[in-house]
């Protein structure tokens, strides 16, 4: 991602209210870029601004901006429950093909 997309989120980054897929956009940016980086830490000095909850392990993996569309995108609950009852409906018919 370039300087003027991370720009708008850094604020919101040092507060640590940033949703965790943009905080990643913003952690793996920062990782290699100064300039966003000194701004982040000026945010973060400011009166009245917690440090930010997300931490990062070292790595820097190059990802290309499509590669974040889907990082920590939440399942809707819908979609848990009918992937639950379609496993087991899955396996109950399974069992009684295999009794059959």
């Amino acid at each position: 991602m370039q300087c003027d997309q991370i720009r708008p989120y850094l604020e919101q980054y040092a507060e640590g209210s940033l949703p965790g897929y943009k905080a990643a956009w913003v952690v793996q940016h920062l990782a290699a870029c100064p300039a966003c980086t000194g701004a982040a830490e000026a945010a973060r000095r400011a009166p009245d601004k917690p440090a930010p909850v997300v931490g990062t392990s070292g790595r820097n993996p190059q990802l290309s901006e499509g590669d974040f569309e889907a990082v920590q995108r939440p399942v809707p609950w819908w979609l848990q429950w009918a992937t639950a009852i379609f496993i087991v409906a899955a396996v109950g018919g399974a069992v009684w093909l295999v009794a059959a």
